[in-house]
């Protein structure tokens, strides 16, 4: 299987390269020593206006709420992170940064060809997520987030607003969303599981549950962010592409 766009390619131009250090040398033991790591498993389907009641009249989830969603996402201006399936976002002023598992586990927790379920350990943090970034990035003195994303160069690359009506049913959390600023909407399954080996079985409780019970065809569609970069920025897209990250996000490679 051919490796995306790995932690040891680089891209020219940017002003501070991502370390060449072997993916294993993060400190992953300071983040869960913290408590502030948990595993996202989710998939995607496309929603229309009657998806919402198409899917309380067929299960009755419990409604959790609503909320107004503003998405600004982070990287180089080579696109270090995205290239490399890190997702660096501050969503309604809150930093997250979303981490393939593959990048701290063995290649067991890698997605397979076809796989339509994402897999994600996020951190929520700001020490957390500046403790990854100094791992991934050579030269770096900065001792807090704000002052290494100045000093590395990181900037907002997309910004997405969007209206999500959230729903529960256990273990299973569904959210709809659509965006405001491009006409597009998105449902999600998600489960959230606290060790690493808790995810094969999670990504097959998600992709059941939306087939089966919900009725929908599980992935093959853009998430927002995704969206939003084809839209707006070809050359983004266009090297996510190159990378294998579009194809991955899609199910495909």
């Amino acid at each position: 299987r051919t490796n995306i766009c790995d932690m040891y390619k680089f891209f020219s131009g940017s002003t501070k390269s991502m370390s060449k250090q072997p993916l294993s040398s993060l400190p992953l033991h300071q983040l869960k020593r913290n408590c502030h790591t948990q595993f996202e498993v989710e998939a995607k389907f496309l929603i229309t206006p009657q998806t919402e009641s198409e899917i309380v009249a067929k299960l009755s989830p419990t409604f959790i709420g609503e909320k107004h969603l503003v998405d600004e996402y982070f990287d180089t201006d080579t696109f270090e992170l995205t290239s490399n399936d890190i997702w660096f976002r501050r969503r309604n002023k809150k930093w997250q940064c979303k981490l393939p598992p593959s990048l701290m586990f063995s290649s067991e927790t890698e997605t397979e060809k076809g796989d339509t379920v994402d897999q994600y350990l996020e951190l929520v943090e700001k020490e957390d997520i500046a403790t990854f970034l100094k791992s991934r990035f050579m030269n770096t003195s900065s001792s807090s987030l704000l002052e290494l994303l100045e000093e590395t160069k990181i900037s907002p690359v997309a910004v997405i607003s969007s209206n999500r009506r959230t729903f529960s049913l256990p273990p299973f959390t569904i959210d709809l969303d659509f965006m405001t600023n491009i006409h597009y909407g998105i449902g999600e399954v998600e489960v959230l599981v606290s060790e690493v080996e808790q995810i094969p079985a999670a990504k097959s409780q998600v992709e059941e549950f939306i087939q089966s019970r919900l009725g929908y065809k599980v992935g093959g569609v853009h998430g927002k962010i995704l969206e939003y970069i084809r839209l707006e920025n070809p050359r983004h897209y266009n090297q996510l592409s190159e990378c294998g990250i579009i194809a991955k996000k899609l199910g495909l490679e």
